[in-house]
């Protein structure tokens, strides 16, 4: 996380204060890059969803907002002859495309489960930990 935050702003830095035009660009991207890494971070999950056939993981409001988001981003892009908004866009489109359709595909069967009441711990544990009298702490 801090690698990434002190990138970025060297990076913004740069484009701020620099007359060279490859900076705008180097700039565009970067953001298009990171734009469609985030759109495509829960499909690493794409191998679980396909074995388990359940697609639980993967956020169905999430999905359908960013694909619209996206749509719409590409449709601006393409009115506006812009490629740098069109074509990370219609990719992330088809990314949150592919997230839907794999909730509509295998369902989200293991999502719509009551939690398990029948697994409790033991005596000596609580919530996972063990069950030591105060007296017995020391610091």
């Amino acid at each position: 996380f801090l690698l990434t935050l002190v990138s970025g702003l060297l990076l913004i830095a740069y484009v701020d204060h620099s007359t060279d035009p490859r900076a705008e660009y180097a700039f565009s991207l970067v953001c298009c890059l990171m734009s469609l890494i985030f759109l495509a971070s829960p499909l690493s999950q794409i191998g679980n969803v396909i074995r388990l056939q359940d697609a639980s993981v993967l956020l169905p409001s999430v999905a359908l907002l960013a694909f619209f988001n996206n749509v719409l981003w590409s449709v601006y892009g393409h009115i506006h002859n812009d490629a740098f908004m069109l074509f990370p866009n219609a990719i992330g489109a088809a990314l949150c495309a592919l997230q839907l359709g794999l909730i509509a595909y295998y369902g989200r069967a293991a999502a719509n489960l009551p939690l398990s009441t029948t697994s409790k711990p033991s005596a000596e544990y609580k919530d996972g930990v063990e069950d030591v009298p105060m007296a017995e702490i020391t610091v």
